[in-house]
């Protein structure tokens, strides 16, 4: 068992607190597609993203707790933002007036699955996020087309 066999059994660990739904395999090489992978250099931990030959960020973890955050956020936010556009395409169809976007939908969602996997990958999303909404805060439509309760602190 290498470092990322180590970190895919550290993940399948975690997410199985919160998912009914194994944590898929760790890619070990580029497919090309924009899918994140991971490597093994120096002792540790790079996620490398990369499409069509061309690299578009590259990150050290600082250990292996740090990698799984970093994947499982990659994956949990796609899960929640894909269950998201669903709720508003099946919303527009059935013209419930839920089809409003707010960016805080699915940011609740994710920092919830996050805290259901381990507390503090929760409250790392909940601090990333609201440090994305001091820079970019929600807009009046947002905020009224939130489904979730929004802190105070972020409006």
């Amino acid at each position: 068992m290498d470092a990322i066999d180590t970190l895919h059994d550290y993940i399948s660990a975690l997410s199985a607190r919160a998912v009914d739904t194994p944590f898929p395999p760790i890619p070990r090489s580029t497919r090309g597609d924009g899918t994140v992978y991971v490597e093994w250099r120096r002792g540790s931990y790079w996620l490398i993203c990369e499409e069509r030959g061309e690299e578009y960020w590259r990150r050290e973890a600082t250990d292996m707790d740090d990698a799984a955050f970093q994947l499982m956020s990659i994956v949990t936010g796609e899960v929640v933002r894909d269950r998201e556009l669903a709720v508003r395409e099946k919303a527009s169809r059935q013209s419930t007036g839920l089809g409003d976007y707010s960016r805080w939908n699915w940011m609740y969602q994710e920092i919830e699955l996050m805290s259901a996997i381990k507390e503090s990958y929760g409250a790392r999303t909940r601090a990333n996020y609201a440090d994305v909404l001091t820079r970019s805060p929600l807009s009046k439509d947002e905020i009224d087309a939130a489904r979730y309760p929004i802190p105070s602190t972020l409006i």
